[in-house]
């Protein structure tokens, strides 16, 4: 095959993507050609935060989100400036990602399951606002039943065009336009690996929609996912393919999980990190990077209805102290749960 046959094959394979999702974007990872006989050429999709839009997973970013945790946690999230992205295989649902190849009847081996699953990195949210306060449930669950907090985070990015993490809605349960989507997406990928154009018959793209996608029991917690992928290797430790310049291999950390195997968790940088870092780049770069990275920031620190109000004056004691080392230009919120007025 040569590199013009090549070339509109790629043009006939992203033509015919574009039916099925209309904003994702594509790019060539590797391209060998030796006398203008291409012999490989492995294509992916760009992991963008619009790639959805006009389909069902679209989402609204919601002006402000809610991550419910323990104090610790809390202080080790400002204390790195970062959240911690965990695999999907860490997580309290031990049928992340296979209920849904189970019920499409997927021809995905073992192996390929399991590399999704730990190579599938979430930070898991709630919506916030008038409409959205804090949850009784949430907080029995992850919030440490009141003891706890929860975190509010708004989404500073003015455009939704940024890359490498995604923000999206969880889809629960059976749902036929999901399954389409799922199924015609993998049947195209199918039809192009088979003439040697893309060495991975399973898209990144639809690896990030398996992280948006839990059993209906799950419901209740209505969550909403930051979501980025990128290859591990436990048998070595070695991370195999970050293609994406936005992953930072220094923004990753190691340990060891539940299964006692070594792990990995990436950290997403807060805003004020980031900004900070964002300094010391030449000034023409601002802007295009401001607009690739996803920015989150923290407004508002919401005590759990058991913690003491001597809690929440040394938390915003501390987090005054906070706004100045970290050269703040806001103060960040301290205010009770609503449900306070049930225990007291």
């Amino acid at each position: 095959m040569t590199e013009q046959e090549a070339q509109k094959i790629f043009d006939e394979y992203l033509r015919e993507m574009n039916v099925i999702l209309p904003e994702a974007k594509m790019k060539i990872q590797s391209w060998h050609s030796v006398n203008d006989n291409v012999g490989g050429l492995n294509l992916d999709f760009m992991t963008q935060q619009n790639s959805f839009d006009n389909t069902l997973f679209q989402t609204k970013i919601e002006n402000q989100y809610i991550h419910y945790t323990s104090v610790d946690s809390l202080f080790g999230i400002l204390n790195e400036e970062a959240i911690r992205c965990y695999p999907t295989k860490n997580m309290n649902d031990p049928m992340e990602v296979v209920s849904i190849l189970q019920k499409l009847k997927l021809p995905v081996s073992l192996e390929m399951k399991e590399k999704i699953r730990r190579s599938l990195f979430v930070f898991s949210m709630c919506k916030y606002g008038s409409d959205n306060l804090d949850d009784f449930n949430m907080w029995r669950l992850y919030g440490k039943e009141g003891y706890g907090v929860g975190i509010v985070f708004e989404v500073e990015n003015e455009n939704r065009d940024w890359s490498s993490t995604i923000i999206g809605d969880v889809q629960y349960g059976n749902n036929a336009e999901m399954e389409k989507l799922f199924k015609e997406t993998i049947d195209l990928s199918l039809k192009y690996a088979k003439l040697n154009l893309n060495k991975d018959e399973f898209p990144v793209i639809l690896n990030l929609l398996m992280a948006l996608h839990k059993n209906s029991i799950w419901s209740f917690e209505k969550e909403a996912r930051c979501v980025t992928y990128f290859d591990f290797d436990p048998m070595y430790g070695d991370l195999n393919s970050i293609y994406d310049y936005n992953i930072d291999k220094r923004n990753i950390g190691y340990v060891i999980d539940t299964e006692d195997m070594l792990s990995v968790y990436y950290k997403l940088d807060l805003s004020t990190k980031f900004n900070r870092q964002l300094l010391n780049r030449p000034e023409e770069e601002h802007e295009l990077t401001k607009n690739t990275r996803l920015r989150l920031k923290i407004v508002k620190i919401v005590c759990g209805y058991k913690l003491s109000p001597a809690f929440k004056v040394s938390l915003a004691r501390y987090l005054n102290r906070y706004r100045q080392l970290k050269n703040m230009d806001y103060q960040i919120e301290v205010v009770r749960s609503n449900l306070e007025q049930y225990f007291s």
